[in-house]
């Protein structure tokens, strides 16, 4: 009777708390397979287990899983487990295991979608689901990153741009072109999707500095711009415009620390060729300027410029004052030696 008594007290004890000497009870039970698990169980599989032990089939289902009811999962064990230090170690190392799997398996699936329509709807999905994941960070973050401060928190979401550039560099080299120009679609498809007013100008420029690293890697932003529909080619123009005011900010910060004058000329027509030969200026001009930009959309640009210049404040106002200054000479010296634009 008291063997009996002291079972049904432990069995009492671990169905009624979740804390991590629950969990770790439950390291010795046997796991069913991701795609028969319940979600408690789908919480057990990465917390408990080491991905790196299991093959590919087994960490592409609990990435499917996840991918369809991770919301579910989180608020269903959220109030139920507690993790130690190792447990809330071997959660971010796993989840980091799934977000590899994740990346190496979409950009397979979207790699052999040929049509277009078809292609915006998956990478929708996937931008959807980065959402998702961000909010979960953030609501679940007591779980997921429990010895930091909330001043100090960097989310899962937050952390997808440098574990892209990490993942785009450990691929093999005879399929790394291919996936990195279905990231930068997917990249430019993002870019149709958002507000980029709402971000801070920091913010902002880091993106810039991403695809100005693109471009000068060759990036073709008609063919990778293709994948956008025209619904959302409204918006695409307007944050093209969003990461134009935040380059011209960075060149005119450069521009401003260059003290010899040559070097100072040499740097603007750098820029002015470059901008030419990305084909910038009919990109953000839009459709009306034909298959090359024109002196009109040069005029365009010219007025937005001289608008960024009068919204500036501060130390950047001059810098900014100077810089177009310096471009507008250089334009005039390329017109008046029979220079043209594109």
């Amino acid at each position: 009777m008291k063997r009996k008594g002291v079972l049904l007290t432990l069995l009492l004890v671990f169905s009624l708390i979740g804390t991590s000497l629950g969990v770790v009870y439950l390291r010795f039970m046997s796991l069913p397979h991701p795609n028969e698990a319940s979600h408690n169980q789908l919480m057990y599989w990465i917390v408990l287990r080491d991905l790196e032990d299991h093959d590919r089939s087994v960490q592409l289902a609990l990435v499917d899983r996840f991918s369809t009811e991770a919301s579910k999962i989180f608020s269903k064990n959220s109030e139920d487990i507690t993790l130690n230090e190792n447990q809330s170690e071997r959660l971010l190392s796993n989840i980091g295991i799934l977000k590899q799997v994740w990346f190496e398996d979409r950009i397979a699936k979207y790699s052999k979608i040929t049509q277009l329509k078809n292609r915006e709807v998956f990478l929708g999905k996937q931008i959807r689901l980065l959402d998702e994941f961000g909010v979960i960070a953030f609501e679940y973050a007591e779980i997921l990153y429990p010895e930091k401060a909330k001043e100090d928190l960097t989310t899962i979401s937050d952390e997808i741009l440098k574990d892209i550039d990490k993942w785009v560099e450990a691929t093999p080299p005879d399929s790394k072109e291919i996936t990195s120009q279905a990231v930068r679609e997917a990249t430019v498809f993002w870019l149709s999707t958002q507000d980029l007013s709402l971000l801070v100008m920091d913010a902002r420029k880091e993106l810039t500095l991403r695809v100005i690293d693109a471009l000068e890697k060759g990036m073709d932003l008609a063919m990778t711009a293709s994948v956008v529909s025209q619904e959302k080619s409204n918006r695409l123009q307007q944050n093209s415009m969003h990461l134009m005011e935040a380059w011209i900010q960075i060149l005119a910060e450069e521009y401003a620390a260059i003290s010899d004058s040559a070097q100072k000329r040499e740097y603007v027509d750098a820029k002015i060729k470059s901008v030419i030969s990305w084909r910038l200026l009919e990109f953000i001009g839009g459709p009306e300027d034909g298959p090359s930009p024109s002196w009109a959309s040069m005029a365009r640009f010219n007025n937005t410029m001289m608008g960024w210049v009068d919204a500036a404040d501060g130390e950047l106002k001059p810098k900014l004052e100077r810089f177009y200054r310096a471009i507008q000479q250089r334009i005039l010296v390329g017109m008046i030696t029979g220079g043209k634009p594109g």
